[in-house]
């Protein structure tokens, strides 16, 4: 997971490796439906969801923090005008 930096703000990406998923094209699909399934719990569920994963051996890895600076010409603002 990292934070990326930006002027005027910030924003997180998710950054995922699986050996034994690496050609899987599916992943992105059922990730996208774990992650809704978490945004609907409350902060207590995914604080007790957490512990009970470190209890069966999760190892958390820390947040990395990065800088980014923007480029509009990479915004989709200019995709949409075509």
């Amino acid at each position: 997971m990292l934070r990326v930096e930006e002027s005027g703000g910030h924003h997180f990406r998710l950054v995922i490796r699986h050996p034994d998923r690496a050609l899987d094209l599916g992943l992105g699909h059922d990730l996208q439906r774990h992650l809704d399934v978490l945004s609907d719990e409350s902060v207590g569920e995914l604080r007790h969801r957490y512990e009970e994963a470190r209890k069966g051996g999760l190892k958390p890895t820390p947040l990395r923090h990065i800088r980014e600076t923007v480029d509009f010409w990479r915004d989709d603002f200019w995709n949409w005008i075509g």
